[in-house]
């Protein structure tokens, strides 16, 4: 990926899970230079992330995860570290593996980082999808529904994460799409 897109989509990852801070109004969002840490208020690691925001070799890598490991251990809270790779050289990718895996960690996903400059036309015709932005009880109740059942999270964690107002009034926007008048597309920035 060329640094300019690899810059874009790191830029939209660290926004994105910082809602997960924000969302339950029992959490934080901590942002150091090298290191964010967001705690969801939720036990559950995957909605409590380390990310990096800089570049790293293998000592700073250690570092940055011990760091992290502290900061939900005081909260008494599971976590995950979202790494992207272009910010650890190859001996620092081994010490994040080695170090996470020493404390129990595994990869459970490699999600490619995706950015499209253009978008081939469809092939088929397309059913009819009328978008909203989340704003409102019901935008909010369907956001919920979708991410529930697309990553595989209980109802009521979804409903913790997506359902406060106060939550959707930072930068993080959400929208979804309908097809005759039900919930089916979730995507938020």
């Amino acid at each position: 990926m060329a640094p300019a897109a690899f810059a874009l989509v790191d830029e939209n990852l660290r926004e994105s899970m910082s809602f997960f801070g924000r969302a339950t109004g029992a959490g934080s969002v901590l942002a150091a230079p090298d290191l964010l840490l967001v705690h969801s208020g939720l036990r559950q690691g995957v909605f409590n992330m380390a990310l990096f925001a800089a570049p790293a070799g293998a000592a700073d890598t250690r570092r940055r995860l011990e760091r992290a490991r502290e900061y939900f251990a005081a909260r008494d809270a599971a976590w995950s570290a979202w790494i992207l790779e272009e910010w650890l050289e190859s001996a620092a990718r081994a010490a994040a593996a080695e170090t996470l895996a020493s404390w129990g960690h595994r990869v459970i996903h490699e999600p490619p980082g995706m950015l499209a400059e253009t978008l081939h036309p469809p092939r088929q015709a397309l059913p009819r999808v009328e978008y909203a932005s989340v704003r409102d009880q019901r935008t909010r109740d369907d956001f919920s529904a979708v991410c529930s059942v697309v990553f595989d999270i209980p109802l009521r964690a979804a409903h913790r994460l997506y359902q406060r107002e106060a939550a959707w009034h930072g930068s993080y926007r959400g929208h979804l799409g309908y097809c005759g008048g039900e919930p089916v597309t979730a995507a938020g920035r």
